[in-house]
């Protein structure tokens, strides 16, 4: 409850975000998933198919990367804020184009495999020509929390990726308060992992398979970082279901 009052601001500042993105504006008439209001269910669909795209995950993960930084100054670091650290720019940037990569190779799961390793690479390459329009020590800084980010292994891109997982569990929250929901069931093959973590949340919607894949990749990070992450899950859960996820203990 420690975060509450600020999580509820970033999830109404966040909705209101993400009604900039097409998905939304289109008024969801291509997501091709169950409605809630009729419970029909388009068969042909692939899980959760909407036109959210890349540039637009992006967007979102960069903006909620300045909210918590704006609001949260261990975030990032302890007493980082927008004030007092010159990396801060570094982080946001990151965060606005980390998976450029996917134009090439597109979305392929963090599940181990060998096609995860080939995703890496290109999406390193790709960032490399990306930040080619900034100055050398720029381009070096750049790549260095890019890098980073990939591995996991600072404390800035701990908290990264952090919100870039989260944000996909937000988007399908935002979705379901708008009256549609992802299922597996709408997935002509559902993959074994997608049943696996549908079993463990217990659900078949798209917000609590994914939210419990997240909480896998989080083992061992800071509490600051995961705890007013978590927290800010459970408020948008609360207010689009009127309780928080159960497979979420804050």
């Amino acid at each position: 409850m420690e975060y509450q009052y600020t999580c509820e601001r970033i999830w109404q500042g966040y909705q209101t975000y993400a009604s900039c993105a097409s998905v939304i504006r289109k008024g969801f008439e291509m997501v091709g998933a169950a409605n809630i209001t009729d419970d029909t269910l388009d068969l042909n669909s692939t899980f959760m198919r909407r036109s959210d795209s890349v540039l637009e995950h992006q967007a979102k993960t960069a903006w909620l990367a300045s909210v918590f930084l704006s609001n949260f100054p261990n975030f990032f670091g302890k007493g980082i804020t927008c004030e007092t650290s010159p990396a801060v720019w570094i982080y946001i940037t990151t965060a606005l184009c980390h998976d450029v990569g996917e134009s090439k190779i597109g979305d392929i799961p963090d599940d181990g495999s060998p096609l995860h390793d080939a995703k890496d690479s290109a999406e390193l390459e790709t960032f490399q020509g990306f930040i080619y329009a900034y100055s050398f020590f720029d381009r070096r800084e750049l790549l260095k929390m890019f890098e980073s980010f990939q591995k996991r292994d600072s404390y800035p891109a701990k908290a990264l990726f952090v919100l870039d997982k989260s944000e996909a569990v937000l988007t399908h929250l935002v979705l379901e308060k708008c009256g549609i929901y992802g299922s597996i069931e709408a997935k002509n093959k559902p993959t074994e992992r997608d049943l696996r973590f549908a079993k463990i949340a217990s659900s078949n919607l798209a917000a609590d398979i994914w939210g419990v894949q997240m909480l896998t990749k989080f083992e061992g990070f800071p509490q600051e970082i995961t705890q007013p992450v978590y927290e800010l899950l459970n408020v948008a859960a609360q207010d689009v279901r009127g309780e928080k996820f159960p497979w979420l203990i804050t």
